[in-house]
Protein backbone atom coordinates (compact mmCIF):
# COMPACT_ATOMS: atom_id res chain seq x y z
CA UNK A 1 0.00 0.00 0.00
CA UNK A 2 1.38 3.56 -0.75
CA UNK A 3 0.73 6.64 1.57
CA UNK A 4 0.97 10.12 0.40
CA UNK A 5 4.15 11.67 0.86
CA UNK A 6 2.88 14.28 3.20
CA UNK A 7 1.38 14.08 6.40
CA UNK A 8 -0.82 16.58 8.12
CA UNK A 9 -3.56 17.74 10.25
CA UNK A 10 -6.64 19.57 9.23
CA UNK A 11 -7.21 22.05 11.51
CA UNK A 12 -6.76 21.06 14.98
CA UNK A 13 -7.83 17.20 14.17
CA UNK A 14 -4.31 15.07 13.70
CA UNK A 15 -3.79 13.00 11.20
CA UNK A 16 -5.15 9.25 12.22
CA UNK A 17 -2.40 7.28 10.33
CA UNK A 18 0.20 9.64 12.47
CA UNK A 19 -2.06 8.33 16.00
CA UNK A 20 -0.78 4.37 15.08
CA UNK A 21 2.57 3.51 16.10
CA UNK A 22 3.86 1.41 13.03
CA UNK A 23 5.25 -1.14 15.55
CA UNK A 24 2.16 -2.18 17.01
CA UNK A 25 0.08 -2.30 13.31
CA UNK A 26 2.85 -4.94 12.36
CA UNK A 27 2.74 -6.68 15.59
CA UNK A 28 -0.98 -7.07 14.75
CA UNK A 29 -0.86 -7.72 11.35
CA UNK A 30 -1.95 -4.67 9.77
CA UNK A 31 -0.80 -3.40 6.40
CA UNK A 32 0.52 0.50 6.19
CA UNK A 33 -2.12 2.57 6.55
CA UNK A 34 -3.75 4.54 3.99
CA UNK A 35 -5.34 8.52 4.68
CA UNK A 36 -8.77 9.22 3.41
CA UNK A 37 -12.22 10.49 4.56
CA UNK A 38 -15.17 9.38 5.39
CA UNK A 39 -17.97 11.37 5.81
CA UNK A 40 -16.24 14.38 5.55
CA UNK A 41 -14.08 13.07 8.70
CA UNK A 42 -10.39 12.01 8.06
CA UNK A 43 -9.71 8.58 8.81
CA UNK A 44 -6.52 6.07 8.12
CA UNK A 45 -7.49 2.64 6.94
CA UNK A 46 -5.40 -0.75 7.20
CA UNK A 47 -7.00 -3.24 4.48
CA UNK A 48 -5.11 -5.22 2.03
CA UNK A 49 -7.32 -8.68 1.63
CA UNK A 50 -5.57 -10.51 4.82
CA UNK A 51 -7.14 -11.91 7.71
CA UNK A 52 -6.86 -8.50 9.71
CA UNK A 53 -8.42 -5.33 8.82
CA UNK A 54 -8.61 -1.87 10.78
CA UNK A 55 -9.74 1.81 10.69
CA UNK A 56 -9.04 4.67 12.64
CA UNK A 57 -11.40 7.35 12.28
CA UNK A 58 -11.81 11.45 13.90
CA UNK A 59 -14.90 13.18 14.67
CA UNK A 60 -13.70 16.11 16.58
CA UNK A 61 -17.16 17.24 17.73
CA UNK A 62 -19.01 18.34 18.53
CA UNK A 63 -21.32 15.63 20.19
CA UNK A 64 -18.70 13.29 19.06
CA UNK A 65 -17.83 12.32 22.91
CA UNK A 66 -18.24 8.24 23.51
CA UNK A 67 -20.84 9.12 25.68
CA UNK A 68 -23.37 10.32 23.09
CA UNK A 69 -22.59 8.11 19.97
CA UNK A 70 -25.14 5.67 19.45
CA UNK A 71 -24.09 2.31 19.27
CA UNK A 72 -24.94 -0.29 16.30
CA UNK A 73 -28.11 -2.28 17.05
CA UNK A 74 -26.86 -5.58 18.36
CA UNK A 75 -23.49 -4.54 19.11
CA UNK A 76 -22.47 -5.92 22.85
CA UNK A 77 -21.02 -2.51 24.53
CA UNK A 78 -18.51 -2.56 27.45
CA UNK A 79 -17.44 1.06 28.91
CA UNK A 80 -13.71 1.04 29.16
CA UNK A 81 -10.79 3.36 30.40
CA UNK A 82 -7.90 3.56 27.71
CA UNK A 83 -4.94 5.33 28.46
CA UNK A 84 -6.63 7.41 30.59
CA UNK A 85 -9.19 8.02 28.76
CA UNK A 86 -12.76 7.59 28.58
CA UNK A 87 -13.65 4.50 25.91
CA UNK A 88 -16.25 2.37 24.99
CA UNK A 89 -15.70 -1.20 23.07
CA UNK A 90 -18.33 -2.22 20.78
CA UNK A 91 -18.45 -6.07 20.00
CA UNK A 92 -20.11 -6.69 16.68
CA UNK A 93 -22.61 -9.36 16.44
CA UNK A 94 -21.58 -11.30 13.45
CA UNK A 95 -18.57 -11.81 15.76
CA UNK A 96 -15.68 -9.98 13.45
CA UNK A 97 -16.11 -6.50 13.83
CA UNK A 98 -15.07 -4.79 17.12
CA UNK A 99 -15.00 -0.86 17.60
CA UNK A 100 -13.52 1.11 20.42
CA UNK A 101 -14.88 5.15 20.61
CA UNK A 102 -12.49 6.78 22.53
CA UNK A 103 -12.90 10.38 23.69
CA UNK A 104 -10.27 12.88 22.90
CA UNK A 105 -10.56 17.39 23.16
CA UNK A 106 -14.10 18.65 24.77
CA UNK A 107 -16.21 16.91 22.65
CA UNK A 108 -14.38 14.41 20.14
CA UNK A 109 -13.76 10.85 19.27
CA UNK A 110 -11.35 8.48 17.88
CA UNK A 111 -13.09 5.67 16.23
CA UNK A 112 -10.61 2.32 15.98
CA UNK A 113 -12.21 -0.64 14.13
CA UNK A 114 -10.70 -4.04 13.87
CA UNK A 115 -12.31 -7.14 11.82
CA UNK A 116 -11.10 -10.49 11.18
CA UNK A 117 -12.48 -12.17 8.02
CA UNK A 118 -13.34 -15.62 9.66
CA UNK A 119 -16.19 -16.05 12.21
CA UNK A 120 -14.99 -16.79 15.74
CA UNK A 121 -14.49 -15.54 19.16
CA UNK A 122 -15.15 -11.54 19.44
CA UNK A 123 -12.52 -11.46 21.34
CA UNK A 124 -9.92 -11.47 18.46
CA UNK A 125 -11.08 -8.50 16.73
CA UNK A 126 -11.70 -6.60 19.91
CA UNK A 127 -8.06 -7.93 21.42
CA UNK A 128 -6.66 -6.12 18.31
CA UNK A 129 -9.12 -2.42 18.73
CA UNK A 130 -8.00 -2.36 22.11
CA UNK A 131 -4.25 -2.69 21.41
CA UNK A 132 -4.91 -0.62 18.37
CA UNK A 133 -6.76 2.07 20.43
CA UNK A 134 -4.00 2.03 23.02
CA UNK A 135 -1.14 3.18 20.56
CA UNK A 136 -4.24 5.55 19.36
CA UNK A 137 -4.71 7.19 22.52
CA UNK A 138 -1.38 7.51 23.72
CA UNK A 139 -0.60 9.92 20.99
CA UNK A 140 -4.61 11.89 20.74
CA UNK A 141 -4.35 15.63 22.17
CA UNK A 142 -5.96 15.80 24.95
Amino acid sequence: MTRPASSSSVGSVPDPCDLVDPAVATDLGLPQGRRGTFGGKPECQFRAGGPVGGRVLLDPGPGAAPEKLRPHTGDTVTSLEISGRPARQEAGANQRTCSVVIGYGADGSATVDASTRSAGEPSTACAIARKLAESVARRLPR
